[in-house]
Parts: C-alpha cells; sequence; structure tokens
C-alpha cells in the first residue's frame, strides 16, 4: 500500500469535515452553510455562530438547538 495514498484519503476527510461546518443563528436558529461566508442572519440580521459559545465545538448540524458537547443551549427560540 502506498503511504501517500493514506495521507491524501485523512486530508480529504479532513477537508470535508470542515466544509461540513455551519453558521447558526443565536436568535432566531436560521443557519447558514460556512462555505456561503454568510456573518449576519438573513432572517433577523443578527451575527451568525459557527461554534458553541460556551466550548468551542464546531457547529456541525444545522437545526441544532443544543451543543452536542457541553450541552449549553445555542439558540433563544423554543
Amino acid at each position: 500500500m502506498d503511504p501517500t495514498s493514506n495521507k491524501s484519503e485523512t486530508k480529504s476527510l479532513t477537508d470535508k469535515k470542515k466544509s461540513d461546518w455551519y453558521r447558526l443563528c443565536p436568535n432566531c436558529g436560521n443557519f447558514s452553510h460556512k462555505i456561503e461566508n454568510h456573518s449576519y442572519c438573513s432572517i433577523c440580521g443578527t451575527k451568525l455562530i459557527e461554534e458553541c459559545p460556551n466550548c468551542k465545538t464546531k457547529i456541525e448540524n444545522p437545526t441544532a438547538k443544543y451543543c452536542v458537547k457541553c450541552g449549553i443551549k445555542i439558540i433563544k427560540t423554543k
């Protein structure tokens, strides 16, 4: 097995993981894929977040209401 091919597979997984991050509105729950490079919510104008404000875990689920690592509520809505 070619050792360089294993490194490129690992790099691809890492790159894919980074591209799967989302920015989430902590006010209304709207979200934007990080690749879209939006900084503010198109619904309410609040600055979007891409990580938990408590533990800094990246948001990978665009419908998340709680952090998967520390459990803190990350949006204000119901």
